[in-house]
């Protein structure tokens, strides 16, 4: 998890969980994806561009492959933890629209 984003939702953990519920939630939503994709939630928040949505989760996406890709993470009530909350394929116009209406997170952090 980069500082920046990490600070910017106020979190403390500096590594991303996937909990078990997510787990079989993005199965069923999600069945395309394959173990290995999961390390884009890395690249898109190393790489990407972040937003944040609320005051306690964070959205990056990330071109590959010729499309762009979405993952979202949430920071516990505590800020103890961070999990991932989504992993996915996205359209353009989900990029368009974060850049419309989101704050981004800068290369700085906030």
């Amino acid at each position: 998890m980069p500082d920046r984003v990490r600070e910017a939702i106020g979190g403390a953990a500096r590594t991303v969980r996937l909990s078990a519920w997510t787990a079989a939630k993005q199965a069923r939503r999600h069945p395309d994806l394959a173990p290995d994709d999961y390390a884009r939630a890395g690249r898109i928040l190393d790489t990407g561009e972040t937003f944040m949505e609320g005051t306690d989760r964070a959205m990056g996406f990330l071109e590959e492959d010729g499309r762009p890709w979405r993952a979202v993470v949430k920071a516990t009530e505590d800020r103890s933890e961070t999990y991932l909350v989504s992993l996915h394929k996205a359209q353009p116009y989900d990029l368009r629209a974060a850049r419309r209406r989101l704050k981004r997170i800068d290369r700085e952090g906030g």
